[in-house]
């Protein structure tokens, strides 16, 4: 088995725990966001990964509301599990540069501007998900997916406004304190990104193991 069919073989099992939360209607927000969070602390936290694992969450949830009559506040909940997620995600990626910017003298203005346009696109990424997985859905399941996207984009998500933020932060902080932006080979500014993105999901398995140390802690 190759490490792609091992991957697709995790986004798929994902996909389907997101459609089980959804047909339970239990707790969706939490298991959503727990199962998220998990996914998204495998393996690297790079823009290609989150942006498979925000599609296997969609559909999942998708096909498990399909069959209720009206699935839009389950699905208002799964999103909202997802959105807070990325969020936590985002903090995990601050983290990530400041680390490797203290750590790596070959760290550029060029390595921070990449950096920041891979947190930027975060929001764009669920919102086109949405869109997109609502345009092969049916009946009302496919409605509220509209709804819920074009909600988002009009008033924003607690992802978008937590990058947003993280943005301002990491510029003022390292702008001054980072090298001067050179031209460096391609395999640098690789190692740099493989650096930020391995080092975001290992703070990432931290928050999300403290969110649910914390969430048993309630239930007990």
């Amino acid at each position: 088995m190759t490490e792609n069919d091992t991957q697709q073989d995790r986004l798929n099992q994902l996909e389907k725990v997101a459609q089980t939360t959804l047909e339970s209607g239990k707790n969706i927000h939490d298991e959503v966001k727990h199962i998220t969070l998990k996914a998204l602390s495998q393996g690297q936290l790079d823009v290609a990964n989150i942006q498979q694992v925000i599609k296997a969450i969609v559909q999942g949830a998708s096909q498990g509301a399909a069959g209720k009559t009206s699935p839009k506040q389950d699905l208002a909940e799964a999103i909202a599990g997802l959105d807070e997620a990325l969020m936590k995600s985002a903090e995990a990626s601050k983290l990530a540069i400041e680390e490797v910017a203290g750590h790596a003298k070959d760290f550029t203005h060029h390595d921070l501007k990449q950096a920041l346009q891979n947190l930027s696109v975060l929001e764009t990424m669920l919102i086109d998900t949405l869109k997109d997985v609502a345009q092969a859905a049916s009946g009302t399941a496919k409605e509220s997916l509209n709804e819920l996207a074009e909600h988002a984009r009009t008033t924003g998500t607690a992802s978008g406004k937590m990058v947003v933020e993280t943005v301002k932060d990491l510029t003022q902080k390292l702008q001054q304190s980072i090298g001067e932006e050179v031209i460096a080979g391609k395999d640098s500014a690789l190692a740099i990104t493989a650096k930020i993105s391995e080092a975001g999901a290992g703070f990432l398995g931290g928050i999300a193991a403290s969110l649910r140390a914390k969430s048993s802690q309630k239930k007990g």
